[in-house]
């Protein structure tokens, strides 16, 4: 795998200066991020520029969809490894990835494999959750052999997965619900937005996003509200990945619209601060203020340091 590093201009939003998924035509050629204009202002020029660094980008990838922070200078990377578009089929070809956090440089390939189609990530209890089509699977940190498989009854296509420090949660873009695992149980599912693909937990909120309704929603984790638009659907194509930064801003990656954008929950506004290909389920160090970029068309992972 190549790493290097690399300066782009990314466009982000004066508040956030203040302050851890399936196409079916050919893959595009590879093209580095690139510069981008960013949503509408009311006045042009008073929209603030600044150059982020990019901090390391590697290939070599296996059809990467999820990217999931360890905690300890490393990172988890799930490859779906498919031929033909498969990237729901049940092959046992997927593997995870453990890379180093600063530099992306591998440390071990196959950390874990023999997974179906491997897509979104997360920790909790000292095991790595990983969605895998139809399944949940749970793999001890300490000993990646050591697995424990969850299939929810009826489970379509298992997507993302999120907790919040005591409930697994697994999006089902398939049946449209997101399931549930605490203390080792399955629970009765929540309803979700419709082909609900990212989820994730911010401060005091639950978030999901749609691929097909490409809108950004409140969720709420019992189940008892249904989830809540924000009615920002006009500026995407398909939504994969949403994160919360330490401000409260979103950040959301558009697989088809070949951007990640910056949304204001409060403010209802979007503004595009990168563009690369194939953006897929994004991965936060929240602290680092570095975001993780998995380009699922061209097996590739950038990290970048939010301006």
């Amino acid at each position: 795998m190549r790493t290097s590093v690399a300066v782009i201009r990314l466009v982000a939003l004066a508040a956030l200066l203040a302050g851890c998924s399936q196409k079916t035509e050919e893959p595009p050629a590879p093209r580095p991020p690139v510069a981008t204009t960013g949503a509408p202002v009311d006045e042009p020029g008073e929209e603030p520029t600044v150059e982020a660094e990019v901090l390391a980008e590697a290939d070599g990838f296996a059809i990467p969809e999820s990217v999931c922070v360890a905690g300890d200078g490393k990172v988890f990377i799930s490859n779906i490894d498919a031929e033909d578009e498969g990237y729901w089929v049940d092959d046992g070809t997927g593997y995870i990835t453990l890379a180093d956090a600063e530099t992306l440089e591998v440390i071990e390939e196959r950390w874990a494999d023999g997974f179906n189609g491997p897509k979104g990530l997360c920790i909790l209890d000292g095991r790595l959750w990983v969605a895998d089509n139809a399944r949940i699977v749970a793999v001890s940190l300490d000993d990646p052999a050591e697995r424990e498989v969850f299939e929810p009854e009826g489970a379509g296509q298992i997507n993302d997965m999120a907790t919040d420090g005591e409930i697994v949660y697994a999006t089902d873009s398939e049946k449209s619900i997101i399931h549930r695992i605490k203390d080792g149980e399955l629970m009765d599912p929540i309803p979700a937005p419709e082909s609900v693909n990212g989820i994730t937990f911010g401060a005091s909120q639950m978030w999901g996003v749609s691929w097909d309704g490409h809108d950004v929603y409140r969720v709420d984790p019992t189940g008892v509200e249904p989830p809540e638009a924000l009615g920002l659907a006009e500026h995407f194509e398909s939504l994969d990945g949403v994160e919360e930064l330490p401000d409260g801003m979103l950040v959301v990656s558009d697989f088809p619209g070949n951007k990640v954008c910056l949304v204001d929950p409060e403010a209802l506004t979007v503004e595009t601060i990168a563009e690369l290909e194939s953006p897929a389920d994004l991965g936060l160090d929240g602290e680092a203020g570095v975001l993780y970029i998995p380009q699922f068309m061209v097996s590739k992972v950038v990290a970048i340091r939010l301006p």
